[in-house]
């Protein structure tokens, strides 16, 4: 069990014997939280939630005069269970090193535990999309989060939330991938729905290319005097997308979701009789995940 002691400060613990100009290392300025942005909270009171589709009615059939009512049913679709993952982090202080430091290292570091469990949630939620084509992570229909082929749940065929072929940002393919939402935004029974995207999400590489592609009124790149029909779209950086050419639309459909089983909670135990050391450590319980794939467009 690693405890942080006199040997791990020795200039601070010789620190009257002369002064830093200045210390560093902690506190650096960070980032606004970013997967709220792609996610929707739900707050968990269990060790699990369970989300579940139900289906819908197709498109009604046309009868003859003396002709019957076809009586249809709907029911249960897919069902998706996430299950709280509970994280945990922390440090202990020597009494020697309490005894004989005079700057608060406890509460600097109390700090750092609550930036590391925020970068923490940030790299987990950005991993959902990072491993949207990883066949090791797929959902409740059986696919990976970017498919062709999502099945439709009242077995009316299948859906698509990406190009057929990824393609690098730019304003063609965004284009191409406004369209694509809007033909293959259906319901379970396949019925047309209006499904729209609300917020284009990029990895840092791709922060110029948008600023010139949603910034420009005309046609980018072209001497055209025609208009840029993606100007002005909402779009936002995730500084832990790691893949610098994938990038996303999120759309108006709810389905991608941060549970939170219980915020995090910094506690401190002075046990200087037993382990004569001060213990902090922070924990929290959460998952990320996908309910519903028609949240999310990929190119």
């Amino acid at each position: 069990m690693s405890r942080m002691n006199q040997s791990d400060f020795q200039a601070l613990v010789n620190e009257l014997k002369f002064r830093f100009q200045l210390m560093f290392g902690l506190n650096y300025p960070t980032y606004e939280r970013q997967f709220t942005k792609f996610f929707q909270t739900i707050n968990s009171d269990k060790n699990a939630e369970k989300y579940l589709e139900l289906t819908n009615f197709g498109y009604v059939p046309q009868i003859r005069e003396d002709g019957s009512v076809h009586y249809t049913k709907a029911g249960e679709g897919l069902a998706t269970t996430l299950v709280n993952v509970y994280y945990a982090l922390g440090f202990q202080l020597t009494r020697q090193l309490m005894d004989n430091n005079p700057i608060a290292l406890a509460e600097m570091y109390m700090r750092e535990l609550m930036d590391s469990m925020e970068r923490t949630k940030e790299i987990v939620g950005a991993n959902i999309l990072n491993r949207a084509t990883n066949a090791d992570y797929t959902y409740a229909d059986g696919k990976v989060l970017l498919a062709t082929d999502h099945p439709l749940s009242g077995g009316a065929g299948t859906f698509s939330n990406r190009l057929t072929n990824f393609a690098q940002f730019s304003q063609t393919s965004s284009e191409d991938l406004s369209t694509k939402i809007r033909q293959e935004g259906r319901d379970s029974a396949g019925k047309k729905k209006a499904i729209k995207s609300e917020l284009y999400i990029f990895p840092p590489a791709l922060e110029n290319e948008a600023k010139r592609v949603f910034g420009s009124e005309k046609e980018v790149s072209s001497a055209n005097n025609a208009i840029n029909p993606v100007y002005g779209s909402q779009w936002a950086i995730w500084d832990e997308l790691t893949d610098d050419s994938r990038w996303f639309v999120k759309t108006n459909i709810k389905g991608a979701v941060f549970q939170d089983r219980n915020a995090p909670d910094v506690s401190t135990d002075v046990v200087f009789d037993k382990l004569d050391a001060m213990k902090t450590r922070i924990d929290s319980a959460f998952v990320f995940g996908i309910y519903d794939p028609r949240c999310v467009f990929g190119g």
